[in-house]
């Protein structure tokens, strides 16, 4: 199944389109997340749209990956370790396994463009009558819809908390890990 597939339907949700004016130089494409019976039945007076990002270009400039890549150099062919490091941080995103600010969509083959990264803090809020102004491209077909959605409101959702670390966590951490043992100091 294709991330994306081409679209000649009205707007809706996991449209992606053409034509929204993100006050850059260079306007991202967007994609619409707003509900698609708010939108269908008109009880929409805003729909909510998420820039599509180039993947690569904030997955590089990541403190993440200037950690891992930070003391290899750019003409080495990678060693097996590095290849099995680098494929798991990537992949991590690729499949959207971690719940976080970034959904990845491959655009290939409907659109000529580099992967994207919907970002779900990139966000804006147009009137409903930009339907009518905006170029819809393509549209994420479900259940990658689904899954977008439901990545976007987990992130959203989040309750931010302190992180729990006091003196016990290493006890919970070995009595969690029966049977195995730690070595003892």
């Amino acid at each position: 199944m294709a991330w994306l597939e081409q679209s000649d339907e009205p707007l809706t949700l996991g449209s992606v389109i053409d034509g929204i004016n993100w006050g850059f130089e260079t306007n991202p494409l967007s994609i619409v997340l707003s509900n698609p019976c708010d939108i269908e039945n008109e009880k929409a007076s805003f729909i909510l749209f998420g820039a599509l990002l180039p993947a690569y270009s904030i997955l590089t400039s990541s403190l993440d990956y200037t950690n891992l890549t930070n003391n290899w150099s750019k003409s080495d062919v990678l060693t097996n370790s590095k290849i099995r490091k680098i494929s798991a941080y990537f992949e991590k995103y690729i499949h959207n396994k971690d719940i976080s600010r970034y959904f990845f969509i491959d655009p290939s083959p409907v659109l000529i463009a580099p992967f994207f990264f919907v970002d779900f803090q990139l966000l804006l809020s147009e009137p409903e009558e930009i339907k009518n102004k905006v170029m819809v491209l393509a549209k994420l077909p479900s259940p990658h819809r689904e899954k977008m959605i439901f990545h976007f409101s987990s992130y959203i959702s989040r309750v931010g908390v302190e992180r729990f670390n006091n003196e016990r966590t290493g006890e919970i951490i070995e009595e969690l890990s029966y049977p195995f043992q730690f070595p003892t100091t």
